[in-house]
């Protein structure tokens, strides 16, 4: 497949895919393969090929203590004699016959393999097992080396060392190699790439369409500025809406590719970092793009409260961390979900709980005050309003029965902005932690030793093609 590696797999054919599968299997050099139907979709000079490959892989892997195992129902000669041992299963899984290819016929009685599946079918209550238990061939080929291979153990001779690893690289080697890896495969996807950049400027256009004529400062006359919440309210959903979706789909659709990659020592520290990079890398630009689109142009306060300039920047900084916790949130969910179309209403209920536990709507106080505090939302929208000063600017509106009443963590100065952006990081790296321990229970575990049965068995018997 070497001429076919800039090609992307999708535009690559059923037997092209079969042997890329094959050679991502290879990657982790197992000490047993077992290959299920590899040469079904080929035509007869690639399936001659690929049995010439596994021959080369068995004879190599002798030296190394590897074993491979192909189930096919190609029965051809030319291809089944490369085998070192032919296992022949009657249906219901039984075993009728194991020795070398060549000598399978002249068990059976048959001229070729057909006259063996079609003995199968028109004697479906013959037992050919038994008859194969009973035969010569069971005694030479399976209960004799069993009975070696037994007595070597018990007389301490020490198993076969493993087949030599790869060289395993550091995990901190494999972030940028996962990270780079991860930006390409983003780069190849267009459908991808436009969504990402048309969803942060829609949802600032919203922004754009609140209907204000006083933007984000506080009007004259005071009271006037009753959209400003809404203005607040829209970017802070934009933000957690699209961090959100960007990342909850990530791990399940990678299940598979991760389970495989870590088999062959990927880190799932270094896995789940190299999504943070890119996918934070992301946030912040869409959190921008939102931004700009949504108050380029806007009236906004001429500082903010803690970093020099504009305000725009400091609710740029808000927005971008909210969203960067988005992301990690949906990272978390990605990781503990069983099925890709779970992701969606769990999107949508995430959102909604965080638009609800945002204070944005309505006053939270008391016990609905204490658990808003886990919302990412509540923070980000407190971190916006402390630049703002929206309490202020909701001020004369709260006069009314059923006007906003002022927030604490909407105060306007640093220490209520900081704490604000300093709740938001923290919830991530809760988040972060809750992936990571998610990802360390997914893949292969530590093998444990197994007591060392003392009758042998059939199944125990070591088989090389």
């Amino acid at each position: 497949m070497t001429k076919h590696a800039e090609t992307r797999i999708d535009r690559l054919s059923g037997g092209q895919k079969k042997r890329v599968n094959i050679g991502m299997e290879l990657l982790t050099k197992p000490s047993l393969l077992f290959l299920d139907e590899p040469t079904s979709p080929l035509d007869p000079h690639l399936k001659r090929d690929m049995f010439t490959q596994m021959r080369k892989m068995a004879d190599k892997g002798a030296l190394q203590g590897q074993s491979v195992i192909v189930i096919t129902h190609d029965v051809e000669s030319k291809l089944i004699d490369q085998c070192d041992r032919l296992i022949v299963l009657q249906p219901g899984g039984k075993m009728a016959y194991f020795g070398p290819p060549g000598d399978g016929l002249r068990f059976f009685g048959r001229e070729d393999w057909a006259d063996v599946f079609q003995a199968f079918a028109d004697e479906p209550e013959r037992d050919f097992a038994a008859e194969y238990r009973n035969s010569p061939e069971f005694a030479r080929y399976v209960a004799t080396p069993i009975s070696v291979r037994q007595r070597r153990l018990d007389a301490g001779r020490p198993e076969g060392e493993e087949s030599a690893r790869p060289k395993q690289r550091s995990s901190f080697s494999q972030v940028f190699t996962m990270a780079r890896r991860y930006r390409r495969v983003m780069q190849a996807d267009r459908v991808f790439i436009a969504t990402t950049i048309l969803m942060p400027i829609l949802l600032g256009a919203l922004v754009r369409a609140t209907p204000t004529h006083f933007g984000l400062v506080n009007s004259v006359p005071s009271g006037l500025n009753v959209n400003a919440i809404q203005m607040v309210m829209i970017l802070v959903m934009s933000s957690v809406l699209a961090g959100t979706a960007l990342s909850i789909r990530e791990f399940i659709k990678e299940r598979d590719i991760y389970e495989r990659e870590r088999m062959a020592g990927l880190s799932a520290s270094a896995y789940l970092f190299s999504k943070v990079i890119v996918l934070s890398l992301i946030s912040i630009m869409q959190s921008a793009l939102v931004t700009l689109v949504g108050l380029a142009g806007q009236k906004v306060p001429p500082s903010g409260v803690v970093i020099p300039g504009t305000a725009l920047i400091e609710i740029f900084v808000a927005l971008a961390v909210l969203s960067v916790t988005s992301m990690l949130i949906g990272l978390a969910i990605s990781t503990l979900v069983t099925k890709g179309d779970q992701t969606m209403p769990i999107l949508v209920g995430v959102t909604m709980v965080q638009v609800a536990l945002s204070g944005g709507l309505f006053p939270l106080a008391g016990t609905l005050g204490n658990v808003a505090l886990i919302a990412p939302a509540r923070w980000g929208l407190g971190a916006v309003a402390s630049t703002i000063n929206l309490n202020v600017i909701q001020s004369s509106i709260s006069q009314g029965p059923n006007g906003q009443k002022p927030d604490a963590l909407w105060t306007h100065d640093a220490a209520h902005w900081l704490t604000g952006v300093g709740a938001m990081l923290l919830l991530g790296i809760i988040w972060l932690i809750i992936a990571r321990l998610r990802l360390s229970t997914i893949g292969p575990r530590k093998r444990k030793e197994k007591k060392k049965s003392t009758v042998p068995n059939a199944v125990n018997q070591p088989v090389r093609v």
